[in-house]
């Protein structure tokens, strides 16, 4: 399992599976805290091999630097295609609006897939 993307956006869409993303950033600049953001996307697009196509348990997060969730975290069950490829892609698009952000500082997006974590700063928000 490889993530070949993970993303902070403005919108993200997949059109006959194939994965458009626009607006790709991952600062927001802010005159005070705490500040609601009206709205973003967070993408992801993941390689499983042969071996792993199956159902797999996600889990979507921004943490703060302390490490605690700034969002409830956002679980779901995704199954790649049972088909005769080697290894098969999915895109993961979570859509969040009106999220608090409550401080200045850089935010941890995590994505768990199996148990397995992987994170990216995506979000330094500037005063």
């Amino acid at each position: 399992m490889k993530v070949d993307i993970l993303t902070l956006c403005d919108s993200a869409n997949e059109y006959n599976g194939k994965l458009v993303i626009v607006g790709t950033f991952n600062t927001i600049n802010a005159k005070s805290f705490p500040i609601i953001s009206p709205g973003f996307a967070i993408v992801a697009r993941v390689l499983f091999e042969d071996d792993v196509k199956d159902k797999h348990q996600v889990t979507l997060e921004i943490r703060d630097k302390r490490g605690i969730s700034i969002i409830p975290p956002m679980a779901s069950e995704v199954s790649t295609p049972k088909d005769k490829t080697p290894s098969s892609f999915i895109h993961l698009i979570y859509k969040g609006a009106n999220i608090t952000i409550p401080s200045e500082g850089k935010y941890n997006v995590v994505i768990t897939i199996d148990g397995i974590e992987f994170s990216t700063d995506l979000l330094a928000v500037l005063k």
